[in-house]
């Protein structure tokens, strides 16, 4: 098994939030995908949604603070998007092709992740069996990124590359990371 590490950077090199940094870990062993991420601030705060006390499926997550991983077999069209909320709220995607065919993905029913909050921090981490989507034999590529929301209303994007005019995190361009 291999394990990343990563740091997402912002986009555009944004430096009006300086004092924020999000890395984490992700591998994939027998088909179960572990991943974890470290979200830490001075300055502006990053505003994260009021935890919730039965976290479910839910949409639109990426409207607020929201932590998200994209996954493609390497030799396929198609992809899936996973969004996982610091409120413990989560849900995965799967598009046929570059941001067409969305759909909830059926394979994947239940997701819990564990969520620390500190004052000026957060980490969440999740493991994640896709035996219901990928093969197991199947080499995958991925990107990983996250929106943060700040206290100033403003939303910020960061993820490994922004290869891009615009912020995309599913430009297949931007993931890097073999499992």
């Amino acid at each position: 098994m291999v394990v990343h590490s990563f740091q997402l950077l912002p986009f555009g090199g944004d430096l009006q939030h300086e004092g924020v940094s999000v890395g984490g870990t992700i591998s994939r062993s027998c088909n179960i995908l572990c991943l974890s991420y470290q979200l830490n601030w001075d300055g502006d705060p990053v505003v994260l949604p009021a935890q919730c006390t039965s976290p479910l499926r839910r949409n639109n997550l990426w409207q607020r603070t929201c932590f998200e991983c994209f996954l493609k077999e390497e030799d396929g069209s198609g992809y899936y998007e996973l969004n996982l909320s610091p409120d413990g709220c989560w849900n995965m995607y799967s598009f046929t092709t570059y941001r067409n065919g969305m759909a909830e993905e059926p394979g994947i029913v239940d997701l819990k992740s564990e969520v620390t909050r500190e004052s000026r921090s957060c980490t969440l981490s999740c493991s994640l069996s896709l035996d219901g989507c990928i093969r197991p034999e199947q080499s995958i590529i991925t990107g990983v990124s996250c929106v943060l929301e700040f206290s100033d209303g403003q939303k910020r994007y960061w993820a490994l590359d922004h290869p891009g005019p615009q912020p995309d995190f599913h430009n297949p361009d931007s993931f890097l990371l073999k499992l």
